[in-house]
């Protein structure tokens, strides 16, 4: 775990990054810098609102994510995707957005057996579309949950384009198509 946080420490080129689990304790024992802590709607448009843009750290560290609601995410989305600073979200939960997941160039979590695990190895999204029907076409349909949890762990990024655009719209489906072959 050590050489991951040092490794995002070290180099921007991984943020935004996610941190879950115990590499939020991690990273928090070897930053030196400043940690933003949001828990609610309320800390994050303080923190926007108090954000001078200034380079006071090399990493813009966020913690408490996993704890927010869709009220509270939004305003943080934004925030990151115009940031000029590279930014390091920690949480200890796997709670975190979907919608939030898809705008991070790496995402760590411990898997639970000490041995570290990269979620950055997604599936792409035209896959992760074809796998979905399959699964509907056999299993006789998903629920809202079942589909979430699929999005969570293999393409947020397919979450955020069906929350876009609808459910399997042929739009999404050749969004995803064209995304695939260039990522």
């Amino acid at each position: 775990m050590e050489d991951v946080v040092q490794s995002i420490l070290d180099s921007v080129k991984f943020c935004p990054c996610l941190l879950l689990g115990k590499y939020s304790n991690d990273f928090k024992k070897q930053f030196k810098g400043t940690v933003h802590v949001v828990y609610n709607i309320n800390d994050v448009k303080e923190l926007v609102e108090n954000y001078s843009g200034k380079k006071g750290d090399k990493h813009f560290v966020i913690d408490g994510v996993g704890f927010l609601n869709e009220q509270a995410q939004q305003p943080l989305l934004k925030f990151i995707e115009e940031s000029t600073l590279p930014i390091v979200l920690l949480s200890y939960f796997d709670s975190v957005s979907p919608i939030i997941m898809s705008r991070m160039m790496c995402i760590y979590k411990d898997s639970g057996s000490h041995t570290p695990k990269s979620l950055t190895n997604f599936v792409r999204i035209g896959d992760c579309f074809d796998e979905l029907s399959r699964m509907e076409s056999e299993d006789g349909g998903l629920s809202f949950r079942d589909r979430i949890k699929y999005y969570s762990e293999n393409c947020p990024l397919g979450y955020y384009l069906e929350s876009k655009y609808g459910r399997y719209d042929s739009l999404l489906t050749k969004i995803g198509r064209i995304l695939s072959k260039i990522g």
